[in-house]
């Protein structure tokens, strides 16, 4: 039997409104990028599932953390190691597919463990939150959860915790997943050495959008960029990320 549920019009079906809830039993929202097995996807034991999160924060989903990019790091719980895989399987199957997912329980938030920057080592494994699986969530909810991550861009290039070579940088986002924006364009920011550099909003490519800031970047200099979407009045959240030029200051 198929565990991943579809939600189609979900937001519309239950009434939610665009910004709160009284209540809301999921425990986190993802949009999955990639899925990592481990030692092997044979006989996995522990899971890194990489995207844009959402957790809950507060006990019965009154509150979730703003959308962040990076990964979660989980482990098998014993005893329930076919549920656990049965639900990393259902992970595996939507990675790449632009498709929004809720898991987990917001009744004990404390299981959902922690989103990690892409530049952290994976290590010490947070125990998996088993729920009652995966459920898909419609594109077009105003829900906020599910909209910030559908409206989360992702830092590329330089990707957080990257090491590149000293000169002229450009930065590259992958555009947000959410497709009722048809004239989206992103706005960039970057700081290094005490200069910092907004751009003006730079119209979305095919994909992925780019902008050079004017700073050339010196050996062993450390620098941040964030970027977010906008169109007309709307802005959407802001998605960072740190890197550090090659060499010697």
């Amino acid at each position: 039997m198929k565990r991943v549920m579809i939600l189609a019009g979900l937001a519309v079906a239950l009434g939610w409104p665009g910004t709160a809830r009284a209540s809301d039993p999921t425990g986190g929202y993802v949009l999955v990028e990639r899925v990592v097995l481990e030692p092997s996807e044979a006989a996995p034991e522990r899971i890194q599932i990489w995207g844009a999160f959402t957790l809950c924060k507060e006990a019965g989903g009154r509150n979730y953390t703003p959308p962040t990019h990076g990964y979660l790091y989980y482990s098998i719980v014993q005893g329930e190691d076919k549920a656990c895989k049965n639900e990393w399987a259902d992970f595996k199957r939507v990675a790449g597919t632009d498709q929004v997912v809720g898991f987990g329980s917001s009744y004990k938030p404390q299981r959902m463990g922690r989103v990690r920057k892409a530049s952290e080592k994976a290590e010490s494994p947070d125990p998996y939150p088993v729920g009652m699986g995966l459920t898909r969530f419609a594109k077009n909810t105003e829900y906020t959860p599910v909209r910030g991550v559908l409206t989360l861009p992702v830092p590329k290039e330089p990707g957080d915790g990257d090491l590149v070579p000293p000169g002229k940088v450009t930065l590259i986002v992958r555009n947000i997943a959410a497709k009722d924006h048809d004239k989206v364009a992103y706005v960039f920011e970057f700081e290094a050495g005490g200069n910092k550099e907004v751009s003006r909003p730079v119209a979305a490519g095919d994909k992925a959008t780019r902008w050079s800031p004017a700073h050339e970047v010196k050996p062993g200099e450390k620098c941040t960029w964030q970027v977010r979407a906008v169109e007309g009045n709307w802005k959407g959240p802001t998605a960072t990320a740190t890197f550090q030029a090659k060499g010697k200051p």
